[in-house]
Parts: C-alpha cells; sequence; structure tokens
C-alpha cells in the first residue's frame, strides 16, 4: 500500500509529461520511444506492487514456489517476445514491433507474474490485495 502511494504520483506525472522529458533530456530524435516509455512506466509500477508479494514468498520459506513462478515468467516472456519483437523467425512471420513489442512482453509477463504471486501469497500467508491505489 505505501509502495502504491510513494510511486503512483511520480508514475503518473511521468506518463502525462513524458513527451516533454523526452525532448527536454535526449533531444526530438527520442520521441520515436515514446510509446516504449509509457508501456516501461505501467511495467515499473506494477513492478513495484509485485514485488512486496514475491519477498513475502521468499520470506516464509517457499522458495520452490518463487522459482517455479519465475520460471513460468521467464518462459511466457521468453515466448511473447518472439511473438512480438522481431519481423520473421525461423521462416514464419511475427508481429515484428521491434523495442515496443519488447516493452509489451515484459509488461504482459511481470503483470501475469503479479496475479500468480498475489494467488500464492493469499494461499501461504492469507495476505489479501490491498485495493487501494
Amino acid at each position: 500500500r505505501y509502495v502504491s502511494l510513494i510511486i503512483f504520483p511520480g508514475i503518473i506525472f511521468l506518463l502525462i509529461f513524458t513527451e516533454d522529458l523526452l525532448t527536454f533530456v535526449f533531444g526530438e530524435e527520442s520521441l520515436a520511444s515514446l510509446d516504449v516509455m509509457r508501456l516501461l512506466l505501467i511495467a515499473c509500477y506494477i513492478n513495484c506492487v509485485r514485488i512486496p508479494y514475491s519477498s513475502q514468498i521468499i520470506a516464509t520459506g517457499h522458495l520452490k514456489i518463487a522459482f517455479f513462478m519465475n520460471l513460468q515468467i521467464l518462459i511466457v516472456n521468453a515466448i511473447l517476445n518472439i511473438l512480438f519483437i522481431p519481423e520473421e523467425f525461423m521462416g514464419y512471420k511475427m508481429l515484428g514491433l521491434g523495442p515496443k513489442g519488447a516493452a509489451l512482453t515484459f509488461l504482459i509477463a511481470i503483470t501475469i507474474h503479479l496475479f500468480l504471486v498475489i494467488i500464492y501469497t493469499n494461499k501461504i500467508s492469507g495476505s489479501i490485495f490491498y485495493k487501494g491505489i
């Protein structure tokens, strides 16, 4: 809850002023990565919410569960990267989204991981997900 209260306003600020920030820091040519930065900002927020739950699983001694959840997400991320990033893979046409595809696959993977971690944390320790910010 507190992580969310601290991170959320900063993420919203950065999402609103992403274009201005990129232009100021990196110049006009960086605007091509505007969508990528926005996706990664959302992923950053989700990751900040996910980490305390993941740490709780590890702290309670359920290392195998944490390992297999991380392994599942690694596999999901690798498969999605193959589908989203290249134009072609082993003769098959893929989505060809490039860097935007990489950011999108990361966002999808950590969102799936967030849901898995919340479910297992609830089963292990009875912790419930705080539904506020």
